[in-house]
């Protein structure tokens, strides 16, 4: 989820999301050109699961989409 969205910033959606799911919560990952640890601290306390760096590789897709596959249910 990009953190920079119109309407709702991603934070904020994904708090929504995680307080509408009731324990069976997706696995979000964020995506950000703002690289500062408070920033993926922000994200992991919103509920998110990893952090992709903008610009976005492949590779670090590909990795993220590892991680997410290891810790179980979608």
């Amino acid at each position: 989820m990009d953190l920079q969205m119109p309407n709702m910033d991603g934070l904020t959606a994904a708090q929504v999301i995680m307080a509408e799911c009731n324990g069976a919560a997706p696995q979000i990952v964020a995506v950000s050109a703002n690289v500062y640890e408070s920033d993926k601290a922000a994200c992991s306390a919103a509920g998110m699961v990893d952090f992709i760096e903008k610009p976005i590789s492949l590779a670090l897709l590909k990795s993220s989409l590892e991680r997410c596959s290891k810790r179980g249910a979608w």
